[in-house]
Order: structure tokens, then sequence, then C-alpha cells
């Protein structure tokens, strides 16, 4: 994996051999296309509108035109290149720095023609920059899977060992608690003078997500500073842990921010909202999992939008989502049905998650 470690930058070039023999390919139809327009279509009869040979007329234009298409935009990519180097990674002449990418990876993806039905699979370069997805397809690269993984985590090595010594010594959640509280004010500057190591070590899959949620519940403390950072990646993680459904896992991350005044914080109800209109099961019980920190009785009347749609909830067809939709009713003192058939199998659910 280390064997790029010390490399400036790393170029992948375009398969000239894969763009040749698909460029053939194209040829080798092109000359088919030729050949019936040329030699096989008598124009006479064309003129005397006799259907095949109109047929073969228009087939072998469009065979041409189709080809020369494909011709001409394959030879465009030859120049193409993937380059990583210490700052980022340059596709194709667009440049990504290594500070806003987070998750590259290289994932093998089911394709199929749409014509003859054949499957096969293709590898792709994605990651995440500035929160929008980026895919590659490297299939057409002088690479592979592995060549390529090598690459990537080695620059990210080079990249990111600043990160390693600044955060990964900071403390869990737990050993926190157990710990002299005053360390937590040592954290919080330490935040304050590294905002892009903090920003690239909470988005980064080999982090200790229990540090994280230290870091998260440390920084709620003075919410007023990091609102914009915390706002961010709250939403983040919340998207995070349905893309990977991996509920348990991000919840305690979700639950560490907290707001230090409620009313403040429409950014994140109004987020919420919307997540509650949607028909994805685990988003609407990730909202009403973590909804109760960001609204209280004395403002829940001001959010009658969201009354309203939780009301619609407790008539859902899944029982899990009327339950939590009647339970959140009855916090905030609200008109709520309950069924005692949901209620019933929601302490079995509950006994069934203690013992799994």
């Amino acid at each position: 994996m280390d064997e790029y470690i010390n490399s400036e930058n790393v170029e992948v070039k375009y398969s000239t051999i894969k763009l040749f023999i698909r460029i053939l390919s194209y040829a080798f139809f092109f000359i088919i296309g030729a050949y019936i327009l040329l030699v096989e279509i008598n124009y006479n009869e064309i003129k005397d509108f006799n259907k095949k040979y109109v047929f073969l007329f228009a087939f072998s234009i469009y065979l041409i035109v189709v080809c020369i298409n494909k011709i001409i935009s394959n030879l465009k990519n030859i120049n193409n290149k993937i380059i990583v180097t210490k700052d980022g990674i340059t596709v194709n002449n667009t440049f990504y720095n290594w500070s806003k990418i987070t998750f590259p990876n290289i994932i093998s993806k089911e394709k199929y023609t749409s014509k003859n039905g054949i499957k096969y699979n293709s590898d792709y370069l994605t990651f995440k920059h500035n929160k929008q997805k980026v895919e590659i397809e490297i299939d057409e690269y002088k690479t592979n899977k592995k060549k390529l993984t090598a690459i990537l985590y080695s620059f990210k090595k080079q990249k990111t060992s600043i990160h390693k010594n600044i955060f990964n010594e900071l403390p869990t959640f737990r050993e926190y608690i157990k710990k002299d509280k005053k360390i937590g004010n040592e954290i919080l500057a330490l935040c304050k003078n590294n905002k892009e190591e903090l920003k690239y070590f909470c988005q980064s899959k080999n982090s200790d997500l229990e540090t994280i949620e230290l870091i998260y519940y440390l920084l709620s403390e003075d919410y007023a500073e990091w609102n914009e950072f915390l706002i961010s990646e709250f939403k983040r993680i919340f998207e995070l842990s349905i893309e990977e459904n991996e509920y348990d896992k991000f919840l305690p991350l979700l639950e560490s921010i907290i707001p230090d005044d409620i009313s403040s914080n429409n950014e994140i109800i109004y987020f919420l909202s919307n997540k509650l209109k949607t028909k994805n099961i685990q988003s609407q019980l990730l909202v009403f999992d973590v909804i109760n920190d960001w609204i209280d009785s004395d403002s829940i009347n001001n959010y009658t939008e969201i009354i309203q749609d939780v009301k619609y909830l407790t008539r859902d067809n899944n029982w899990l989502i009327r339950v939590k939709a009647n339970q959140f009713l009855h916090t905030h003192n609200l008109p709520y049905k309950n069924n005692w058939l949901d209620s019933l199998k929601y302490k079995c659910y509950k006994i069934h998650n203690i013992f799994k």
C-alpha cells in the first residue's frame, strides 16, 4: 500500500489499447455502412421508393453517422487522465482538493446492456467533494481496482498525517466522563485553532466515533460559535446513517449535538420536518429519535405543520411509525390515540432488541 508514499504525483492515463480496439470496432461498422451505401444500393430503385433499398439507404446513413460520432467522442478521450498528488485528485482537468474530499473509495457496480441484457461489472472511483457525489468509471484507464486503491491510500496518508497527530490522541466520550473535565477546555481550544483538521477528522472513516461524539458534545457547549459547523455535521451524519443503513452506529453522534437555545434552530427543525415527509421508514424513525432534542413542549405550538404531519403518521401503514408518532404527541401533551396492539408489538420489539 505504501509503494507510492514518496511520489510527488501519479498519473493514470487513458488506455490507448482499449481505445484503439473500440475505435476499430466502430470503424468496422462504418465500413459496413459505407459498403451498403456505395455498393449494395440501387439508387434507381430508391427513386421508385422501393422499400428494401429505402430501408438500406436509411440504415447505412444511420450506421455511418453513429460510428463517426462514436469515433470522434472516443478520440476526445485520448488525453484523459487521473492525476493523484498530495494536494488532491485531478480527473480530466477537474481538480478535487483532499481537504474537501470525503470517503474516497473504489467500488464495483453491476451494469447491463439494454439491447441484449448482458450483465457485467464495472469499477468506479467514488468520493464526495463539497457534499456532491463524484463517480469516475476507471475501466478505460491503465489501472485496476487494487492499484488505484493503493495510490489513493498512499497519497491520502501523506495528506492526513498531520490530522492523526492532532486529533487521534483525544479521549473518547466515556474516557472523558471518567477524567478531569478541565480537559474539555483544552479540546475546545484545539478545535478552534485547527478547524480544517477538525473537519477532516470528523468526516474520516478511520476516526473513532466515540471521540467524534465527545467533540460534538463539547462544541455544543459553545453552540453559538460552532452553530454552522454543527448544523452541517448533523445533516451529514443523518444522511450518512440512512445511506449506509447504520442507524444505531450514528445515532449517538446525532444525540451529542445539543442546541443551547432550542428556539434558534429553525434550520435543523426544517430539515427534520422535510425528512418526516419522506416515504423512507428509516429516515422517519431517525427523525422521531432526535427531534425532541430540538423541540420542547414550550415551542411545539410554533410548529403546526410538524404536528399535522405527525398526526397523519399515526395512521401510517407501518406499526412502528404509528407508535413513534403517538409517542411524540404524548411527550408534548398533544391528543393521541393509543393502539393496544401496536403497543404490544413495540414492547416485544424492545425486548427483542435487548437480547439481539
